[in-house]
């Protein structure tokens, strides 16, 4: 599946300009420039050039055949590159880089090769050598997109055994194995990353989600107001707007989603919690959601949420996270 060329201009923000690029407000200067302002001293930031590369192959993206059809060439010349910049991050250990290459091959629905790229990288490299673990998160994601949620949580045990570790260790395992699935030792995840980072509200709020999942929306509501969470927490938002349109407080889940689109402009969950609010325009917010879940990776909860969203009548449950048949005892409960 062939992406948007949004995704590649997001894409090329992101990597070129760190997180003001990657959305939110601009703010517009009206003041004429000061006499130092317009001949500054200051010597600008060098270009990262592998990061520029990065950014050159999203830009790429737009322009490549479909992936079915007759003239393959560009595609085979565009993965041959990507994955000669990738090998040359994996050997400097420039996770972020081999993070660009591989988001850049799923932007172009190179799939398959991004998965097997993030697979060799996280094989060559690992956090102790001080690249950090964004390759194993961004493998973990693609392998719950590709139906593969156990081997995501696999994963992610891996990476909880990588000192130091982070909440978004502990978050993404429990995400994977509740995607797998398995409520039980998602809920122990975060048992586990909050007794290895206390009072982390990322992880409280994971912990909500899966009450959500398993026991329904009033005790995770309830979970959910007793976090004072990060301000302008995306994940609290989201898990709360989810828990509100399943208890039939749809008032409430569309100010969240609200609140969504206003903090998070590039997020699909905000016109998809509006959408599935109802009312008038909630196809063309449902829309809005759909086009947003293209461009990023990260986003593949809200693509596998958006044929829940799309439903227009009913109560209704939480979205269905299980991706896979799980076998009885296949993962042992941490």
């Amino acid at each position: 599946m062939k992406k948007t060329w949004w995704g590649a201009l997001a894409l090329v923000c992101c990597l070129s300009a760190g997180c003001n690029g990657c959305g939110g407000d601009r703010e517009v200067v009206t003041s004429e420039p000061t006499a130092a302002s317009a001949t500054p001293d200051a010597t600008p930031a060098p270009v990262d050039p592998m990061l520029a590369s990065v950014s050159e192959l999203a830009a790429r993206v737009s322009a490549l055949p479909p992936a079915e059809g007759a003239d393959l060439a560009p595609r085979e010349v565009f993965r041959r590159e990507a994955l000669t910049l990738g090998n040359q991050a994996i050997d400097q250990t420039r996770i972020d880089v081999a993070v660009g290459v591989a988001e850049a091959l799923w932007l172009a629905g190179e799939t398959k090769t991004a998965a097997a790229f993030l697979q060799r990288a996280v094989g060559k490299t690992s956090g102790e050598q001080g690249g950090g673990k964004a390759h194993m998160h961004a493998l973990a994601r693609l392998k719950v997109e590709q139906g593969l949620a156990l081997e995501a949580a696999s994963l992610m045990e891996r990476a909880i055994d990588i000192e130091p570790t982070s909440p978004a260790d502990f978050g993404l395992l429990s995400w994977a194995y509740l995607r797998a699935g398995r409520s039980g030792p998602a809920a122990a995840a975060t048992r586990r990353g909050l007794r290895a980072h206390p009072g982390d509200s990322s992880l409280a709020v994971h912990a909500a989600e899966v009450l959500l999942v398993t026991e329904g929306a009033a005790p995770a509501l309830a979970a959910l107001a007793a976090i004072e969470p990060t301000p302008g927490s995306l994940d609290y938002l989201r898990v709360r707007g989810e828990a509100n349109i399943v208890s039939g407080d749809v008032a409430s889940a569309k100010a969240d989603g609200n609140s969504i689109v206003q903090a998070f402009p590039d997020s699909p969950w905000g016109p998809m919690l509006v959408g599935v609010s109802g009312g008038p325009g909630s196809a063309d917010e449902i829309g809005r959601a759909r086009a947003a879940a293209s461009v990023r990776l990260a986003d593949v909860d809200a693509r596998s949420a958006l044929a829940w969203a799309s439903v227009t009548e009913g109560t209704r449950a939480p979205w269905p996270r299980f991706t896979e048949s799980v076998p009885a005892g296949a993962v042992p409960t941490p």
